[in-house]
């Protein structure tokens, strides 16, 4: 080909495909992006970090699959001068050689542009990515040079492998069936939809979904509990959903069209009958297609939607995370404590000791999947009424109702995989003749010294509070005794890691749990001066910021899929805008009924992949039903499938309008 002939093809690729172009364009940005958070968030966290490189893997697969079907619909669109030139003699070579280079130069055009977007907007991006993770904001330059060499060595490793594949694809065009018009390369007769394949993707679509509704209790009843395990039947439900649903749009729906269209005196109303024709082919031939945009609408609205939903519970509990700025069980710990705060000259200080009698709690818990009762037992750090309203103006705990009896207020029961799995409802036992089955009336909010991904446990499992009748008569097995420091005046992160410096290194504590259900272990170990003095003002920074970087890379992936995902369906619009219309004037159709008609074909090229994302990330949300049991939580899942629902429509009515203009009287 002569130059000025590969610059009007380039042009006209790139005009028609617009969309297709800017979206590759803007996963290079993204990945571009992601790579150099990763390099600055090296310098603010060390245990969040990594969760950039999943999201740049994630992002450079999308980009292969992506950019080799992008090129694939393209070359659709160009299939007859491909047979001209084949029919003109130009060799196989040649033919392949100029579509190579211009392929390579269309990928070298999106990296330099994937580049040059990226370190545009870079800056903004850490701006950002500061401000989520409630840093103050300062201005990072937009180059990387650990950025740029992955992003060129990712996009140009994979743009050149999806070459392999469409010289293959190439090589199997037929040029006398291309100037026909034809997309298949053999005269062969179409086969209808398969109702056994139909069949099993109803099956596998129900099975998957009805394991996820039990996966917690499979996992927790299973012999195999480990993270391979996990994975297993994690992996296997995906499995059976995805290939369910591809086998449903793929043969499930011609199917039933087919079925419908032969249905005695069905209505020839509005052309119904040509519309169920058109739906069967348009499913049997675009099944990736509108499978694959609806598993990736499923990722943005599962994503998006757990992500706000989980924020919005545990950020209304990180408000009450700050009881105390420092608690230790060491008492010498608190001792160097109180020494270093008063050398820096901090003494408005409020000091506090609470003593808790650990026994062995045995409780009960039904089963909400198998509706049987299953009992644990564990230890327990418990404290009276009294003790807890003396400490409750202090460190702002929220209030309980006067105990009587045998009630109690308790405080992670459950642990975080119970609470999907069991109903709510324990009755407690001590492990001490005379005490009853202790009755559960309220809960207790979580404390930054309890169970958390960003501190120990330096209590145990289960805290309770129970009323003072039952304290006075309880004698525990062990006694713990929690010391903590208020500091009545703000102290940021960094000002308390300089204090913590000061001290030792490490100190010794000791671990309560119950290993049988007859008695405490105690565990004495020596431990590092962060686990054995926790502080409230490193706690938050810790939560904070690992809740902002992950709201970045959620913010990041699901924009550019989104947008990808809603370019490729209108890409495949424009390349079948001109398919069947001549057939159509053929058989009388006015310009108007053929528009009503395409519309009609765009409302389920678009609704369906939408309608699938939905389902499954209610599915999804099932299986982490205790994050979104708030009416908040539901709500801005909710938000996330309409602003979905939105975008979707509105690149309809763009493929709408392309599709319309391809229909001119003829």
């Amino acid at each position: 080909m002569k130059g000025r002939a590969k610059r009007k093809i380039i042009g006209r690729i790139l005009h028609h495909n617009i969309l297709f172009w800017l979206s590759t364009v803007f996963l290079v940005a993204a990945f571009y992006i992601l790579m150099s958070g990763y390099a600055v968030a090296a310098t603010w966290t060390q245990r969040t970090q990594n969760i950039f490189v999943v999201a740049a893997v994630l992002s450079g697969l999308f980009f292969t699959f992506f950019f080799y079907y992008g090129q694939r619909y393209i070359l659709r669109q160009y299939r007859q001068e491909v047979a001209l030139y084949q029919l003109w003699g130009i060799t196989r070579r040649r033919l392949y050689g100029g579509i190579l280079w211009l392929n390579v130069l269309l990928l070298g055009l999106v990296l330099g542009l994937g580049l040059f977007f990226g370190m545009l907007f870079m800056p903004l991006a850490v701006l950002l990515l500061q401000r989520f993770m409630g840093m103050a904001t300062r201005f990072v330059g937009p180059w990387s040079t650990t950025a740029v060499l992955a992003t060129v060595a990712t996009f140009a490793g994979t743009g050149l492998l999806t070459q392999v594949g469409l010289i293959h694809a190439i090589h199997a065009l037929q040029p006398v069936t291309l100037l026909h018009g034809e997309k298949s390369t053999r005269l062969t007769r179409r086969r209808g939809p398969s109702g056994l394949f139909a069949l099993y993707g109803v099956v596998a679509t129900t099975g998957g979904f009805w394991i996820a509704r039990r996966f917690w209790w499979l996992i927790m009843v299973g012999r195999d509990n480990s993270g391979m395990g996990f994975v297993g039947w994690l992996l296997a439900i995906l499995v059976l959903v995805v290939s369910g649903e591809y086998a449903v749009i793929r043969s499930g729906l011609p199917w039933l069209f087919t079925k419908l269209r032969r249905l005695p005196r069905w209505p020839l109303k509005n052309n119904r009958l040509l519309r169920l024709t058109r739906l069967t082919r348009q499913f049997r031939e675009q099944a990736a297609v509108i499978w694959l945009a609806a598993v990736l609408l499923a990722v943005v609205v599962t994503w998006a939607g757990l992500l706000t939903t989980t924020v919005s519970v545990t950020s209304r509990d990180a408000v009450n995370q700050s009881r105390m700025t420092f608690v230790t069980t060491s008492k010498q710990a608190w001792q160097d404590l109180d020494n270093v705060l008063t050398q820096a000259g901090i003494t408005n200080l409020t000091r506090r000791r609470t003593t808790y009698k650990v026994r062995v709690a045995n409780y009960e818990l039904l089963n909400h999947q198998t509706g049987k009762t299953q009992a644990y037992s564990s230890a327990a750090a418990i404290m009276p009424l009294s003790e807890y309203q003396r400490l409750q103006q202090v460190q702002q705990l929220p209030p309980l109702p006067e105990l009587r009896g045998n009630e109690v207020a308790t405080g992670d029961v459950y642990s975080s995989s119970m609470s999907v799995m069991y109903a709510t409802g324990a009755r407690l036992t001590l492990n001490q003749p005379g005490i009853g089955p202790l009755r559960r009336v309220a809960p207790l909010a979580p404390a930054p010294y309890t169970n958390g991904a960003e501190s120990p446990t330096l209590l145990p499992d289960i805290q309770m509070v129970v009323s003072n009748s039952v304290w006075q008569r309880l004698t525990g097995e062990q006694h713990l005794t929690l010391y903590g420091v208020q500091v009545n005046t703000a102290l940021s992160a960094a000002r308390t890691r300089v204090l913590l410096a000061k001290l030792r290194a490490s100190y010794r504590v000791s671990y309560y749990s119950a290993h049988t259900r007859q008695q405490v272990t105690v565990q004495t170990s020596r431990a590092e001066r962060a686990e054995a003095i926790l502080a409230a003002p490193i706690i938050q920074e810790n939560f904070r910021r690992g809740v902002g970087i992950d709201i970045f890379i959620g913010c990041v992936l699901s924009v550019v899929i989104l947008f990808a995902v809603n370019s490729m369906l209108t890409m495949r619009a424009w390349a079948d805008r001109e398919a069947g219309v001549d057939l159509f004037f053929a058989l009388g159709m006015t310009a108007t009924e053929i528009r009503q008609g395409q519309d009609f074909e765009l409302v389920w090229r678009y609704g369906l992949p939408v309608a699938i994302a939905a389902i499954n990330a209610v599915f999804a949300l099932q299986m982490l039903w205790a994050v979104t049991i708030t009416t908040q939580s539901v709500i801005l899942f909710l938000l996330v499938l309409g602003a979905v629902a939105v975008v979707s429509g509105l690149f309809f009515m763009l493929s709408a309008q392309l599709v319309r203009r391809s229909v001119v009287p003829r």
